[in-house]
Order: structure tokens, then sequence, then C-alpha cells
């Protein structure tokens, strides 16, 4: 994933604390979501999680504006993420950047299949 030039990751680290893990990441890349008559340069944030004890301290918004300020310069438009349908707080979050659903699928998780909703940026 890293040697993608299509493609792009962030990771944050505490400033205070010396780790080998991050606290937190975001990557990025062209749209692979099964979305109906998808735009030829689609892009997605494909992950983004931050350690719970981090959040609500910005992290996560600051990965989100590298990674759309990164997309956005290389043309890839429009941008999607796909949201567990239970993740509430994350659809609350993606909103606040001007994501709307705009779809949903099965995403198989082990022997079970999670609902997930497709969320689009204009």
């Amino acid at each position: 994933m890293l040697a993608d030039s299509e493609r792009a990751v962030w990771a944050a680290w505490p400033a205070t604390i010396p780790a080998v893990t991050p606290i937190g990441f975001i990557a990025v890349g062209p749209c692979k979501l099964p979305v109906d008559q998808r735009e030829a340069a689609a892009g997605e944030i494909q992950q983004l999680y931050v350690l719970a004890q981090y959040q609500s301290r910005r992290l996560g918004s600051r990965l989100m504006d590298a990674a759309l300020e990164w997309l956005e310069a290389r043309g890839r438009m429009p941008l999607y993420i796909g949201v567990w349908s239970q993740n509430h707080g994350a659809q609350r979050f993606y909103r606040r950047f001007g994501f709307d659903k705009v779809g949903e699928y099965g995403f198989a998780v082990g022997k079970t299949v999670d609902r997930e909703f497709i969320l689009k940026r204009k």
C-alpha cells in the first residue's frame, strides 16, 4: 500500500510518550466501493482510525484535512467512504466534512455480514 503512488497514508503518534504503535491513521486512494456508475476519478477515504483514548482531540479532523487536501490536489472527485451502519459517531464525523449517504452494501466480517453505508462528498 505504501509503495502505491495512487494511495497515501498518514499516521499519528503521541507527542509526549515514546511509542512504536501509532495512535491514529488514515489511508486514501481510488474508490473501490461498490458504487453504481462510479465516476472514473472517484477517490475514497479507505480507513480512518483513532484509538478511543485519543478521540475528541481533533486528531481525526487533522488526518481528514490532510487526506482531503491530497485527494483533491490529485483530482480525485467525488469522494466516498464506507462506514458501518451502527457507527453513529463516525457518521456524524463524516457529515461534518460534507459526506451524505448515497447507498449501502454488505461487508463480510468473519461469518457475519455487516450493513455498511456508502457516503459521498460532492
